[in-house]
């Protein structure tokens, strides 16, 4: 309080009052200044004037003394000097001899009597002195200041001449002197300096207020848009961002204007943008706020979903490994195994999932697109989820259109699109429901829908399905079980390929998803130099048969196992195309029109084009023998089992059947354990193998063995899989050899461009199984089989169809 108090107070000075003060201050300083020089001026001048004016009348008098000084008398000297006192502001006239005698005096009629005659012995001391100079003396007389003005009068002659008049100086000869004093009176003189005073100092104040008027309106003028830039500003800041100033003049304190209106419309666009801003990041938030809880309930159901795998793979491992348990029967051993097998390929299509989203997220998920067949895509899927609809009782109905036989895209993204809608369609359909997958082609889109009658979808939840980590309800999730990734990755794959996914849905009726692919033309690929790539597709099979009914089952079960299928009615046919498509494998019948089968088989082992085609024969006849020894391959008697058919021509996928000798696969790995699992793949399918722990070990034994094929590791420290690959195909002995890539490495833009037109194919580590393994080195083994096949013939073919 006591600070408070002797804290001084603070008067709030405006605008206003800091322009007027100043300039009033300097207005009277400079009138006062003024009038102080004009009245000081002036009085100088009326004094000067007086003075001059007495100083005139006395030498004038001094002069026509100077003729009748001698002679003239002493009434011809009073009549001079009465003259002169009748001149305005004259108190008085004398003239005294050089003894100080008055010669003759007069006075104004207001002054009483004559000063005394000091001012004359001044005049004379002045006289001796011969200082002819005329005087002026200011003294006071009955208390009023007057000035006397003394001036002697000499007489001389000069050269024998005499010279009357004022002295000159020189050596003239002086004959008489006098003094001649005259009193002038201040008081008119004073009076009129009163009177210019007056005046000076009323024109000053009248300046003085003038000025301060003037200033005064002119700050008006200035600060009156201040002011109302000032209340604006208020308003402004009391949100009312609408308010304009008005702009009255086209000077600074107008552009001030403009620039201010200028500044409140950019505010109010701010405003307005961050209202919108904020609208949008409250609804973010709120999205962040869902999305996290999402996240969290994905991660409880994920926990779920990775530890119920991981439960049965480490369970039934430990099972098998402990040795007090004793030995189990091979059935137990073998359903296990089984079970961890499962589990495995259940946990790495969840981890897969997991990785895809995060590719996605980060832009890095790239397509590969290629020509495939639909049909082969969709029996690849419902292969999958078959055991799913099995399970529950669900029956899976299916409707291609014929139009629809095959699509440019990515096949492995466009089978997981539909493996992910049909499995999430299975998981929440009832048991004994239906689901269903219909596929057409119309005005350059394909078109997907995938239903079922399972218990559908709210509304509210329609548009939030593909949203990451979402899945409809907790309880749901708890029944059903899942990631909630199924639907989301479907999205963003549908989109990538630059289609779109919708949902349409019924609670209680069940859901139907439709998503639209844009049909595009398969590319052409260029064949010149690499005829292996041309022939990268599926293996070609050539069916003998003319019954058309055996013909279509064996289409039939060779296309879903993958095989391109090419038809022959009779033998002549059989051998023409059998020369020119250079199938991998024929299946031949026995009983055929024209020509049978036996000497089909026959023609076609003395044909240096055809000999080293497997032929498998497969008709009601059964003599085996007979056909061993023409040079079949297999002899298949008919009706026989479809798996066991299926089994037993897989086999010839591989050339190790074919050929003399095993295909010899050398490996490249530094992971012992990647090899050995590698060879345990391979060595029972009939490979051998060749092993290598390092890239500069692999290359030395690529020279010495020269395999048909190498699969091939990218991450290793002492070479890196690029630079093996560099040294493979830069060596004229290994060039030819396929390198099939198998690694963990997440390929980049500039890594496959480093393995362009190098490798034969690629396949991350881990994330396949067997069977894909084994198809691969099968397909790859026939490329080059066939090539070599090529090389030996010298590319001869007979289109004709001739021999």
């Amino acid at each position: 309080m006591r600070e408070w108090a002797m804290r001084p107070m603070q008067v709030r000075a405006g605008l206003p009052f800091k322009f007027i003060l100043p300039i009033s201050v300097l207005i009277v300083l400079t009138s006062v200044t003024l009038g102080w020089f004009f009245i000081r001026h002036d009085v100088e001048l009326i004094t000067l004037a007086l003075m001059d004016r007495g100083k005139s009348l006395v030498r004038n008098l001094a002069y026509n003394l100077g003729y009748e000084l001698q002679y003239a008398t002493e009434q011809r000297l009073q009549e001079l000097i009465e003259g002169v006192i009748k001149e305005e502001d004259v108190l008085y006239v004398v003239i005294q001899d050089e003894q100080g005698q008055i010669r003759a005096q007069a006075k104004a009629e207001q002054l009483k009597k004559i000063p005394p005659v000091t001012v004359a012995r001044s005049a004379l001391q002045g006289l001796r002195g011969e200082d002819p100079s005329t005087h002026v003396y200011v003294v006071r007389w009955e208390g009023e200041q007057i000035y006397e003005i003394v001036q002697p009068v000499q007489t001389r002659v000069k050269r024998e001449r005499e010279e009357i008049g004022l002295s000159l100086g020189g050596e003239e000869q002086t004959i008489g002197r006098a003094v001649v004093g005259m009193s002038l009176s201040l008081k008119r003189v004073n009076e009129t300096i009163v009177g210019v005073r007056r005046t000076i100092v009323l024109l000053t104040l009248l300046v003085i207020v003038l000025g301060i008027v003037v200033t005064a309106f002119l700050v008006r003028v200035i600060v009156k848009p201040i002011k109302q830039l000032a209340a604006a500003t208020k308003r402004i800041a009391e949100g009312e961002l609408d308010f304009k100033v008005e702009v009255a003049s086209m000077d600074e304190i107008g552009d001030l204007g403009v620039s201010f209106n200028r500044m409140a419309e950019a505010l109010r666009e701010r405003e307005i943008d961050n209202a919108r801003l904020f609208r949008e990041l409250d609804e973010t938030n709120r999205r962040l706020e869902a999305t996290s809880r999402h996240k969290s309930q994905f991660l409880a159901n994920m926990s779920h979903e990775l530890r119920t795998p991981l439960n049965a793979i480490i369970g039934f491992s430990e099972i098998l490994l402990d040795e007090s348990i004793g030995e189990l029967a091979p059935e137990e051993r073998r359903e296990f195994l089984g079970n961890i097998l499962s589990s495995g390929r259940h946990l790495l299509r969840l981890i897969n999932d997991i990785l895809d989203l995060s590719k996605i997220e980060a832009g890095r998920m790239e397509l590969h697109p290629e020509q495939f067949s639909v049909v082969e895509i969709i029996e690849g899927v419902l292969n999958t989820i078959r055991p799913l609809a099995t399970k529950k009782q669900i029956g899976v109905e299916v409707a291609i259109h014929p139009a629809l036989t095959t699509l440019v895209a990515d096949p492995g993204k466009v089978k997981q699109i539909l493996y992910n809608l049909l499995s999430n369609a299975i998981k929440f359909t009832p048991e004994k429901g239906r689901v269903g997958l219909t596929g057409s082609r119309d005005s350059g889109e394909a078109r997907f829908t995938v239903w079922d009658t399972g218990i559908g979808i709210k509304p509210e939840d329609q548009a939030r399905i593909f949203e990451e980590f979402y899945q409809v309800e907790a309880t749901a999730a708890r029944q059903y079980e899942g990631t909630g990734l199924g639907l989301t990755l479907a999205k963003k794959f549908v989109e990538l390929h630059g289609g779109r996914i919708w949902v349409e849905s019924e609670p209680g009726k069940g859901s139907t998803l439709t998503f639209i692919l844009p049909v595009v033309e398969a590319p052409t690929v260029p064949v010149e130099g690499r005829p292996e790539l041309a022939e990268a597709g599926r293996p070609l099979i050539l069916v003998v048969e003319d019954d058309p009914k055996a013909r279509d089952l064996l289409r039939f079960s060779l296309s879903r196992e993958g095989f391109r299928v090419e038809e022959a009615l009779d033998g002549e046919e059989a051998l023409a195309k059998a020369r020119t498509l250079q199938p991998f494998l024929i299946t031949l019948d026995i009983l055929l029109p024209k020509k049978d089968g036996w000497e089909v088989l026959r023609e076609l082992k003395e044909d240096a084009v055809t000999r080293d085609i497997p032929v498998v024969i497969v008709s009601i006849v059964d003599e085996p023998e007979r056909g061993f020894s023409l040079g079949a391959a297999d002899y298949i008697v008919k009706p026989f089992d479809r798996e066991d058919f299926l089994r037993r021509l897989g086999g010839y996928s591989f050339t190790t059947k074919v050929q003399g000798e095993p295909v010899k696969v050398l490996i490249i790995d530094d992971d012992p354990l990647v090899v050995e699992m590698l060879a345990g793949m391979l060595q029972p399918a009939g490979f051998g193998i060749l092993k290598a722990y390092g890239g500069r070990q692999g290359l030395e034994l690529a020279l010495e063995h020269r395999p048909d094929l190498i699969v091939l590791d990218l991450l290793m420290p002492e070479m890196s899989g690029f630079e093996v690959v560099q040294r493979l195909k830069a060596h004229p002995e290994t060039k030819e050899i396929p390198v099939f890539v198998v690694t963990v490495k997440d390929l980049t833009a500039e890594d496959k461009q480093k393995l362009n037109s190098l490798v034969a194919a690629v396949m991350p580590k881990g994330a396949f199984a067997k069977e894909e393994f084994l198809e691969e080195i099968g397909r790859l083994s026939r490329l080059k089989a066939a090539r070599e096949r090529r090389v030996q013939d010298g590319g001869r073919t007979d289109p004709t169809g001739g021999g």
